[in-house]
């Protein structure tokens, strides 16, 4: 680094004597204090560029260092969710997306149930392959069923049960109707 440097000459004329000598000496001591003023206030100003400088640095390195955490945070907090950086998210944080893999069964059946007593309920057996305890199963009807509530459920390895239970005070007979169901395979 470069110091500053000024030099300053003054000339005298031999005719002034001691006295002129005297000032130009305080002219020069003057000027030199004025000098140094100077170059300590360049000094002043380097320095608290340089200060500046620091802080910017050191303000660049924080927002990194927050920058680093939060991806890092995001990266275990993907972890403990089951996804790291460059995979696939599972099937549950996808909507309705998840669900092209999911393998549904679907089976009708044509079921004349007997005629259901008040507060009784009547069953049968339909085999669908695949079909496993554990299952989701719905189930529907061709015609509407006044009175009388459908359920449906994977009761054994290729067998669904359907129910109809009657709610009212008096037997329904819902006569020949066809039955739908889904099952909808349990993820294990």
């Amino acid at each position: 680094m470069a110091a500053l440097v000024k030099t300053v000459v003054i000339r005298t004329p031999a005719t002034v004597g001691a006295a002129g000598q005297y000032t130009a000496l305080a002219q020069c001591r003057d000027q030199a204090a004025s000098a140094r003023g100077e170059a300590t206030a360049a000094a002043s100003a380097r320095n608290a560029a340089q200060a500046s400088l620091a802080s910017a640095q050191a303000a660049q390195a924080l927002a990194e260092s927050a920058r680093d955490q939060s991806r890092q945070y995001r990266d275990e907090s993907r972890a403990q969710r089951g996804v790291l950086p460059g995979q696939a998210p599972p099937a549950w944080s996808l909507g309705s997306a998840a669900f092209q893999d999911i393998r549904m069964l679907d089976a009708s059946v044509t079921w004349d149930p007997p005629s259901v007593a008040a507060g009784a309920q009547a069953s049968t057996a339909v085999t669908v392959p695949g079909a496993a305890p554990g299952d989701f199963v719905m189930a529907s009807c061709a015609a509407a069923l006044p009175g009388l509530s459908l359920r449906a459920e994977a009761t054994g390895a290729d067998a669904v049960t359907l129910w109809l239970a009657n709610l009212t005070g008096a037997a329904v007979d819902a006569g020949s109707n066809t039955f739908y169901l889904r099952i909808v395979k349990r993820i294990p």
